[in-house]
């Protein structure tokens, strides 16, 4: 297939190491049904780390396992795939995380509609990016994730927007969803300011320790 990121380039972040600075966001796609994983990432700067799989879950499992996560991890936002995760968000909500939880349906409008046909094309696409990088990228060094970072296909559509291949086609040609993929491209949905010493310090301000994004 015709694959968005490729094989050489997840190598090369697997094997890859990097320090962590700027915002602390966490991806998580959770499982719609069957055998899917709910799947949580970290990432900060050109690190992620720490690739979570939990399988057959209900919501109140979903929520539980992200307020953990929210309790113990200085967690500047968490990204859900509204997919298989409204459930779980709204329960974040009630329990007084709404700050800190994004709920994001890959589905929507890409905030650059000239370039991306949808949310997802376009996080997965500052994902490669971020993965193509000459700077080096840290990513788990694990079979799942490279799995699911090559798994994608991708084509343009008239408009010349970049389509991924539908989450549904990609399951039944490799026999799984590819979440792990989409829980580290959630990381990418959208700009995060980092609060410090009294200031708040958007992407694009050069202080290493400061921005998210990159």
């Amino acid at each position: 297939h015709n694959a968005l990121i490729s094989p050489e380039t997840v190598m090369k972040s697997r094997k890859a190491t990097a320090d962590k600075y700027g915002a602390y966001v966490v991806g998580c796609d959770p499982a719609r049904e069957g055998d899917d994983m709910t799947t949580f990432i970290r990432r900060q700067g050109r690190k992620a780390w720490n690739l979570e799989k939990h399988a057959k879950l209900d919501d109140m499992a979903k929520a539980g396992l992200a307020k953990k996560i929210l309790d113990s991890e200085p967690v500047d936002r968490m990204f859900i795939d509204r997919g298989g995760g409204s459930g779980m968000y709204d329960r974040l909500v009630e329990m007084g995380y709404g700050k800190r939880v994004s709920l994001i349906n890959f589905g929507h409008n890409a905030l650059d509609q000239d370039a991306y046909k949808n949310r997802r094309a376009e996080m997965w696409a500052e994902m490669n990016k971020w993965l193509e990088s000459e700077m080096e990228t840290d990513i788990p060094d694990d079979d799942y994730l490279h799995g699911d970072l090559t798994a994608v296909g991708f084509k343009y559509t008239s408009n010349t927007q970049l389509l991924l291949e539908p989450k549904e086609k990609v399951k039944d040609r490799i026999g799984k969803s590819p979440d792990g993929g989409d829980a580290l491209a959630l990381t990418f949905a959208e700009p995060v300011a980092v609060k410090k010493q009294s200031r708040v310090v958007h992407v694009g301000y050069t202080p290493r320790d400061s921005v998210v994004g990159i």
